[in-house]
Parts: structure tokens; C-alpha cells; sequence
């Protein structure tokens, strides 16, 4: 049996329109354009692929949907903990509430890397005064001697 390079993918079975009302094959689905009762076939290796196809796209729209989920999970966590726990009202702002609460600890941050210098150098300053009052003491405790 040779097989067909082209073969159809699907076939119609065309109601009562054979000699004597007898249903006839046909590879289009109404070929005079008229109103038929056709019923569709399509081929058992074809269906097959088809239902495999729908198969893994199920599986691959589930695991995007899962995806989506821990991503909303995850902007949900941000804007909590950009807002305080006070929540925002939704997601529609994107990044914009994260983004703006980075710029603020970071101006926060150089405020008190600023602070911690000028509280080191009163420090350093402080140590010194106290390494010249010692040295003074030493020698009034020298002279009183």
C-alpha cells in the first residue's frame, strides 16, 4: 500500500446528499457552499499530536500561572515591607513603592555614615583632650610631690 505524502489531516462526512440519500466522503466541508449535515473526522495520528500538544500546553499555562502566583506573592512581601506592613493598595504602582523606599534608606544611610563621621572626629577629639588632661595631671601629681 503506497502512502500519500499530502494525506489530508481531515475528512468530512457529508449527510444524505449521495445517490439516494447516502452519505458521502469529501475533503471539504461544504463544497457547493451550500447548508450541509457534515461531520468532521480527523485523522487518529493527528488527534493524537493535538492531544499531546494541549497536553503539555496545560501543563506549561499551569506552571506559568504558578510562576505569576510566587511573583504576586513576592511584590505582595515588598510593598508590605516598603510600606511598613501598612500594604499597599495594589500592584498597579510596579516598582515605583520599592524604587522610592531604596532612595530613601540610602539618603538615610549617607545621613548617618555623616553622622558617624562627625561622632568619630568628636571622638578622636575627645581622646586627645583626654590624653592631654592625663599628661597635665602627671605632672601637677610630679610637681606636688
Amino acid at each position: 500500500m503506497e502512502q500519500h505524502a499530502e494525506r489530508p489531516t481531515r475528512i468530512w462526512l457529508l449527510h444524505g446528499i449521495g445517490e439516494g440519500g447516502s452519505d458521502v466522503w469529501c475533503d471539504e466541508p461544504d463544497p457547493d457552499g451550500g447548508s450541509l449535515d457534515v461531520t468532521e473526522y480527523v485523522r487518529a495520528d493527528v488527534l493524537k499530536a493535538l492531544e499531546a500538544l494541549c497536553g503539555r500546553l496545560r501543563m506549561e499555562a499551569e506552571i506559568w500561572a504558578q510562576e505569576a502566583r510566587t511573583q504576586k506573592s513576592t511584590v505582595h512581601e515588598c510593598y508590605q515591607a516598603v510600606t511598613g506592613a501598612t500594604g499597599e493598595p495594589g500592584d498597579w504602582n510596579g516598582s515605583r513603592p520599592v524604587v522610592e523606599r531604596i532612595k530613601t534608606l540610602e539618603a538615610e544611610n549617607a545621613r548617618l555614615r555623616g553622622e558617624l563621621r562627625r561622632s568619630e572626629a568628636i571622638a578622636d577629639e575627645l581622646f586627645d583632650e583626654k590624653a592631654t588632661l592625663e599628661d597635665d595631671l602627671e605632672e601637677i601629681a610630679r610637681a606636688d610631690r
